[in-house]
């Protein structure tokens, strides 16, 4: 029984010692006086995807918004510039670039290939 006691004192020993270094490379209690805010949004991230929040119809709608805005975001002001940059060569009286475009030859293998537009 004496032998029982004095690994289980061991084990408890080892368990709080292996805790104290998580605590001290984690610094937890830092990280919270830190950024609070920062350390609450992690916590109910953390939380939202444990309890099964990440497969939902909300995170679905959630991510599909953020997709299209994202998508707003950064293509549309690609695509105005492209278009501007066109109607500007247009009034300029410059010949816009021809288009790469694909045509139908007879390559044998009875895929479309790419053509030089002649």
């Amino acid at each position: 029984m004496e032998a029982y006691d004095q690994e289980r004192r061991r084990l408890g020993d080892a368990t709080r010692d292996a805790v104290a270094r998580v605590k001290e490379q984690v610094d937890l209690e830092g990280r919270v006086e830190r950024s609070p805010y920062g350390t609450v949004a992690i916590a109910l991230g953390v939380g939202y995807v444990l309890g099964g929040g990440l497969f939902s119809p909300l995170t679905g709608r959630t991510l599909s918004l953020g997709l299209r805005l994202g998508l707003r975001l950064v293509v549309l002001p690609i695509v105005a510039e492209q278009l501007l940059g066109f109607a500007g060569s247009v009034v300029a009286g410059d010949a816009p670039p021809e288009p790469c475009a694909l045509e139908a030859t007879p390559s044998g293998n009875g895929g479309a290939t790419l053509g030089s537009g002649v």
